[in-house]
């Protein structure tokens, strides 16, 4: 059965886009060592049924489900690759990078790398999303790739997974309307805390943290009530903050792992990442 490394953003995501797929026999995650490189990069080994999906499928959903034309801050943590196991598949893999430009007006970033090694990640977060899609990282950051998943390529997913993907889109839809429909959050620019604040309620906040060094924001905390977690708050924070960052002007450094996720996620704020 033929097998192939894939790697453009964290391993949770990527393992769940592929678990998604009919024809998809097995996926890892973990860190993938490619020819050439000193360090690993994280990212999935995918293993499939050529006779259900073929490579060129492959690599066409890696492309649409990762910022495969941006060369963000990120890229050494989740390097944009097809990790090829033989010279043929190094050569069909070009040809479908080649022929899938022009499915997009940036330059694609994604290269081809001869796998060397891989090093799976802990059992216990192995199939990350389909073992409790509810979990606050499932719901905020990849139900919403694998909703974009079937919108694009729906004759591809697997009918039981699709399942699980349409009932975690309906229940996060529901609780957006629920909080967005409310009102208009407040934000509070706090510069002596250094905090933006938004208030949900009454003396109930969603906040970040900062440190300041010239022009530059260290974003280094979120936080969102833990009982409204899971409802598309953390997004609705983010971009509120972001939005008042812009406009006033500063540049960011990404800390905190969720800010850092985000901003990698939404190619709209990758212009306030400080070089």
């Amino acid at each position: 059965m033929p097998t192939v490394g894939l790697g453009g953003s964290c391993y949770w995501c990527t393992e769940a886009i592929f678990r998604s797929l009919a024809g998809v026999e097995q996926v890892r995650q973990g860190w993938l060592c490619a020819c050439g490189y000193d360090e690993p990069s994280e990212g999935v080994v995918v293993s499939y049924d050529e006779q259900i999906i073929d490579l060129h499928t492959l690599i066409q959903i890696h492309l649409h489900t990762h910022s495969c034309t941006s060369n963000h801050v990120l890229r050494d943590r989740y390097r944009s690759a097809v990790y090829v196991y033989n010279a043929e598949q190094g050569i069909e893999a070009e040809a479908c990078l080649m022929l899938l430009q022009a499915e997009f007006d940036q330059p694609v970033i994604t290269r081809v790398l001869d796998f060397e090694a891989f090093k799976p990640s802990c059992e216990q977060i192995q199939d990350y999303y389909y073992s409790n899609p509810d979990k606050p990282f499932c719901r905020n950051f990849i139900t919403p790739k694998l909703q974009g998943l079937l919108e694009k390529f729906s004759d591809k997913v697997d009918q039981s997974q699709r399942a699980v993907i349409e009932a975690e889109v309906g229940q996060i839809s529901k609780g957006r309307a629920e909080m967005t429909t409310k009102k208009d959050y407040p934000l509070e620019h706090d510069t002596v805390k250094h905090e933006y604040r938004m208030e949900l309620d009454k003396d109930t906040y969603a906040l970040i943290t900062y440190s300041l060094e010239g022009n530059v924001l260290h974003l280094n905390y979120s936080e969102v009530p833990s009982s409204l977690r899971g409802q598309g708050i953390g997004e609705i924070l983010m971009e509120t903050v972001l939005t008042r960052i812009r406009d006033e002007g500063y540049k960011v450094l990404p800390v905190c792992g969720y800010i850092s996720n985000y901003i990698t996620k939404h190619d709209e704020w990758h212009d306030l990442v400080a070089d």
